[in-house]
């Protein structure tokens, strides 16, 4: 049973509007998102259109899976210190219908940029793998399954908030009769959503694992049908958790300040986030590290032509975004996080995951530019900018119109998980005071 002081108190946090500055500033990312868009398909042949609509979209259907995941993997391992951040990290399934909407329209214009629809492979089976119709079936069912998943458990953890005596009363509007509807003893109710959430916790990281590993295959690896690596997908996907992981971060910075969530998101609590960011940043390099040393001692050409257009030939631009890359997403967050003040300064951090975000949009950017783009030896770094303009600015727009969603999703459910009862066994007393 959660103490009646503590629903109240999350309640009374929770707001009852989407904040002004936030719509404020979605509009404005949703604009510019308008500007990359135009530029990226106004540039020479529109092919840079497609790498910013493409780079942007594998980036933004995981975000819209991956803050569900978390939520997930916190119920599973009965995580005390990520309790607060739950609902935060649940919300961001409001960038799945942006995710989905960026897919189909790639999947409409798919003759136009995938290199394998007009020179088609015949080697590995591939003649049967990358046929359109199939190709087109296998990444909706894939990202369909994923949000799926993650919706059925965002139900269950919402619907147990709403068992709460007096949540469902807050929102007599749809969120309520949706998520309250059917109650008849609160207790029995919630303790149903209880024992359903750990098996499709656990579902959830599965098929994240599954589907978004094919995803991975999918979308990006078979930009290049001559080359294959059996870690792609798991690169891809860890990918996502280490950039969801971040954009956690700066989302906690800025809810415990705009929502006066102190309590609840100590600087303590953002500590052990930190710890978490760290972890993530050995573990996608070790994919990275793995993938890459595996190429190396193989040394075969169909597999190291990839590792030398992007890494090592100085004639291309892209070994000099890789090199940033890396150090975006290993060498800058693992020295940084070994420092207690980064982890517990609100501005350090914020800077830190913003960069962590920035070189997963970078690593997508770098797999996916080169054989869409077709930029022969002697191209300068300039030639692969407005490209990279493109994307970032159709990736900022993306994620201001999730944004958007995201404000008023919270505005809609208790903005803290009441309904957790390890959450409110940690918060339910009243702070001692000296």
């Amino acid at each position: 049973m959660t103490a009646r002081p503590l629903v109240d108190e999350v309640l009374a946090l929770t707001p009852q509007a989407t904040p002004r500055r936030l719509k404020l500033v979605a509009g404005a990312l949703i604009a510019l998102g308008g500007v990359g868009v135009g530029a990226g398909f106004g540039w020479r042949d529109g092919a840079a259109g497609w790498v910013a609509l493409l780079t942007a979209t594998s980036l933004v259907i995981g975000l819209g899976v991956v803050g569900t995941l978390l939520s997930a993997i916190f119920e599973l391992t009965h995580a005390r210190w990520g309790r607060a951040y739950r609902r935060l990290a649940e919300a961001s399934i409001a960038l799945a219908p942006i995710g989905l909407l960026g897919l189909l329209v790639l999947l409409v214009g798919g003759s136009a940029y995938l290199p394998w629809v007009h020179e088609h492979p015949d080697v590995g089976g591939k003649a049967i793998w990358l046929t359109r119709g199939f190709w087109d079936a296998r990444v909706l069912i894939a990202l369909l399954v994923a949000d799926g998943l993650a919706l059925a458990f965002l139900y269950h953890a919402l619907r147990r908030d709403f068992c709460v005596e007096g949540v469902a009363k807050r929102w007599p509007g749809w969120p309520g009769r949706w998520l309250g509807r059917n109650i008849v003893d609160r207790e029995v109710e919630r303790a149903r959503c209880e024992a359903r959430l750990q098996p499709l916790a656990v579902a959830l990281c599965l098929g994240f694992g599954v589907c978004f590993s094919l995803l991975g295959f999918d979308l990006i690896m078979a930009l290049d049908p001559e080359w294959i690596s059996t870690l792609f997908g798991a690169w891809y996907f860890i990918g996502h958790l280490f950039a969801g992981l971040a954009a956690l971060g700066i989302i906690g910075v800025v809810s415990r300040r705009a929502f006066k969530l102190e309590r609840f998101l100590s600087v303590e609590r953002q500590a052990d986030l930190a710890t978490l960011l760290f972890a993530f940043c050995l573990l996608n390099t070790d994919f990275f590290w793995s993938q890459l040393l595996t190429i190396w001692y193989g040394n075969l050409p169909d597999e190291t032509h990839y590792v030398i257009e992007r890494g090592i030939d100085a004639r291309l631009p892209w070994p000099t975004l890789s090199w940033i890359a890396i150090a975006g997403f290993f060498a800058i967050p693992f020295v940084a996080l070994l420092f207690r003040r980064v982890k517990r300064s609100d501005l350090l951090l914020t800077l830190l995951a913003s960069i962590v975000v920035a070189s997963i949009f970078l690593v997508r950017f770098i797999e996916i530019a080169p054989p869409l783009l077709h930029l022969g030896a002697g191209a300068t770094l300039t030639e692969a900018l407005v490209p990279l303009l493109a994307a970032a600015l159709t990736l900022a727009g993306m994620l201001g119109a999730g944004a958007w969603l995201y404000g008023a999703l919270l505005t809609a459910v208790p903005l803290l998980p009441v309904g957790d009862p390890i959450f409110a066994a940690e918060f339910g007393r009243p702070e001692v005071t000296p």
